[in-house]
């Protein structure tokens, strides 16, 4: 069950004593503004909420109540959400850049506006169609989060600064992500030998580790997961 506190950060509170699972992390929203702020608030996400007690809270970049997240920013954001420690919740339409509505007659309802159904195979006069490169950016960051629950429940470790470089790791579940773009030499410590493949689940590209590294070429963001071909 998950509470609704205004205002509600990342800490464990009394709610969590009375039922609840979660509470909504209202903190995150304007966190999510700058990609570099990606490790201070992974880790400290990790130590809050994998501490003596664990608990959980449930992170988002937009919402009905408090403002559209800037749509213009949407895939560094998509990245910054969908890799973060606890639950996510993805609003209607960060995934295809949907528009404000700037006729909305209360201040939040602009940020209400119709689903942007429009495919770009037809046009539409009526409405804006989806941003198909931010839709293919949200799906394979939302599958890989998805068939790894390491990225939500696991514990966090930063593996490198230069490119951005962590690790999860959750009950046998390990995966390893940077953010970087164009040739890179990633780290991959101690979550895959020498000798193993991996398969960078953005791209598709399969490297072997050597060195403790893998030479690739990213797109952006590395989801490093174990080949499935070993």
């Amino acid at each position: 069950m998950t509470g609704e506190v205004w205002g509600h950060g990342v800490g464990r509170s009394t709610y969590f004593d009375n039922g609840f699972d979660s509470i909504i992390n209202f903190a995150f929203q304007s966190s999510a503004a700058s990609i570099s702020n990606a490790e201070s608030i992974y880790s400290s996400y990790n130590s809050s909420m994998h501490g003596s007690t664990r608990f959980n809270a449930l992170s988002y970049i937009s919402s009905h109540d408090t403002s559209l997240f800037d749509r213009t920013n949407l895939t560094n954001a998509g990245t910054f959400l969908l890799m973060l420690p606890g639950e996510v919740q993805i609003f209607y339409g960060d995934e295809t850049a949907r528009p404000l509505d700037p006729f909305g007659p209360h201040w939040n309802e602009k940020f209400r506006s119709n689903m942007n159904w429009c495919d770009g195979s037809l046009g539409s006069d009526l409405s804006p169609c989806v941003d198909k490169a931010v839709l293919a950016h949200w799906q394979k960051l939302g599958q890989f989060r998805n068939r790894h629950p390491a990225i939500g429940a696991g514990s966090h470790a930063k593996l490198a600064d230069t490119p951005y470089t962590f690790k999860r790791e959750y009950k046998g579940d390990a995966v390893v992500v940077a953010f970087a773009s164009g040739q890179q030499s990633i780290s991959v410590g101690s979550v895959f030998a020498d000798g193993a493949e991996v398969v960078d689940a953005y791209t598709g590209s399969k490297a072997t580790v050597s060195g403790g590294k893998v030479n690739l070429n990213a797109g952006g963001v590395v989801l490093l997961e174990k080949s499935t071909q070993q």
